[in-house]
């Protein structure tokens, strides 16, 4: 039977338990299934009930107790709802991850109701938290807004997020760390972004078909045209991405950007890259003359644009795509603009609410 949100509460965690209100001596140290298992199982049945646990009670037990860990330890506890602690053991537990019990939904009951006298205590250490607590601050509320899996550098990602912009769709970003592979396998089965998840639905990839999803699902219609094909554009973008390639990557890794905050992530991009594009140091070296090439093929681009606010008479993949591609030059020292591109960038940037890296010291 489905659980409707107005049986849990919108967007509120809740925690599938069954045990009066008590405090137990819980596991020293996070991630351990045997001792949370233990702890919720010292008693023989439920405090003044004068019954044992049946065997299929311990082993919803230790679903429970791997629940709290995943919970607790790795910020992974998904649909857990709230039972009283003497209605007994949920009629069904089948058809669902062990994260997420199938439940009768008469016996379900709000947090909001059970907030205000928690079911059970563990004590962890030194601190004593309210399983509740615990699952009130590891897992997040239902999302009611898209979200937008990111890597700020990336120029595939901007091509997302400029069309989110200029549909005006409110959504939440949400950065991933660059050595981070769980999150986007997780959602998507490999390594990549950007990644989609419109309200209600699941989660995929690839910039174009999440610039098509959201032309055609915000707004009153779709606005942007499909790329135009240009033979004079592809081979301008052909002949500098070579040079775009070697002058970003070494300033990416070098900028204050998010998917680098640990230096975990910074070692993953470096290492990765090196091998494919050649040793940053000796590519930083290499600037001055980069640059000077950058400058006259953004010379040659200008003619090309039909105004500073389109590639194209009207707007266009082409300009998503051309957006993302310049939008890191503005990490690089000595970049030349000439008065339409630099426009054109400023444009993108201002509405599809996307900005550039002006305020970053440049290399």
């Amino acid at each position: 039977m489905k659980v409707k949100d107005e049986d849990v509460g919108v967007g509120v965690p809740e925690l599938l338990i069954h045990r009066s209100a008590e405090e137990l001596s819980g596991p020293q140290a996070e991630g351990d299934d045997r001792a949370l298992y233990a702890a919720l199982t010292a008693s023989a049945g439920p405090p003044g009930t004068g019954k044992s646990y049946s065997g299929a009670l311990k082993m919803f037990l230790c679903v429970l107790a791997h629940c709290l860990q995943l919970a607790i330890s790795a910020h992974l506890a998904r649909d857990v709802f709230a039972l009283h602690p003497h209605w007994g053991f949920p009629p069904s537990m089948g058809g669902r991850q062990t994260t997420a019990c199938v439940r009768d939904p008469p016996r379900l009951i709000p947090m909001r109701h059970v907030l205000a006298d928690p079911l059970v205590t563990i004590k962890f250490a030194s601190k004593s938290l309210s399983v509740f607590q615990c699952i009130a601050m590891s897992t997040p509320a239902v999302p009611t807004r898209p979200q937008l899996y990111i890597y700020d550098h990336c120029p595939f990602c901007c091509r997302a997020r400029v069309a989110l912009g200029l549909k005006k769709v409110e959504y939440d970003v949400l950065f991933l760390a660059n050595h981070d592979e769980a999150t986007p396998v997780g959602l998507v089965g490999s390594k990549q972004a950007p990644i989609f998840v419109p309200v209600g639905e699941k989660p995929f990839p690839e910039s174009w078909d999440i610039v098509k999803y959201v032309d055609e699902h915000y707004g009153s219609g779709a606005i942007l045209q499909p790329a135009s094909g240009r033979e004079d554009l592809a081979k301008w973008i052909e002949t500098i991405m070579p040079l775009l390639v070697t002058l970003y990557l070494p300033r990416f890794h070098a900028a204050p950007l998010p998917e680098f905050t640990l230096k975990e992530s910074r070692d993953y991009f470096k290492n990765k890259k090196e091998k494919s594009f050649g040793s940053f140091s000796e590519n930083i070296a290499k600037s001055p003359e980069l640059v000077k090439q950058v400058n006259q093929l953004l010379q040659e681009l200008e003619p090309m644009l039909h105004s500073g606010h389109a590639v194209n008479a009207e707007l266009s993949y082409d300009d998503l795509d051309l957006f993302g591609r310049l939008r890191g030059l503005t990490l690089v020292k000595g970049v030349a603009w000439p008065a339409k591109v630099r426009e054109f960038l400023e444009y993108f940037s201002e509405q599809g609410d996307v900005p550039l890296y002006d305020n970053v010291v440049k290399i």
